[in-house]
């Protein structure tokens, strides 16, 4: 069975949106978002081929949205997927994947 692991960027978006969240919404609210969140990872790392290739942000990248939110991941030789990136869809994916 494949999984799923985020990157050390990715634990950082993930932290900066249950802040966030918790401090707009609540509690109930945070827990429900990152749950959802998680759970689109794990669907992902069963069925990685839902969400859209981005090749022309960086190759090998596929994105998946969820909730107000796009999820940004790479398959592995492994068959597993690493969560790159967790970004607010109105942010510039663009700008925030070029570097490694």
């Amino acid at each position: 069975m494949r999984q799923f692991r985020l990157s050390v960027a990715a634990d950082d978006d993930m932290r900066k949106i249950a802040a966030h969240t918790l401090q707009q919404w609540g509690q109930q609210k945070r827990d429900a978002y990152i749950n959802d969140l998680f759970d689109a990872f794990e669907q992902l790392s069963v069925t990685p081929q839902i969400a859209a290739r981005v090749d022309e942000i960086r190759k090998g990248y596929q994105k998946f949205p969820q909730g107000s939110h796009v999820i940004f991941f790479l398959v592995s030789k492994l068959h597993d997927i690493e969560i790159i990136r967790v970004l607010h869809k109105r942010m510039d994916a663009g700008a925030q994947l070029s570097s490694p």
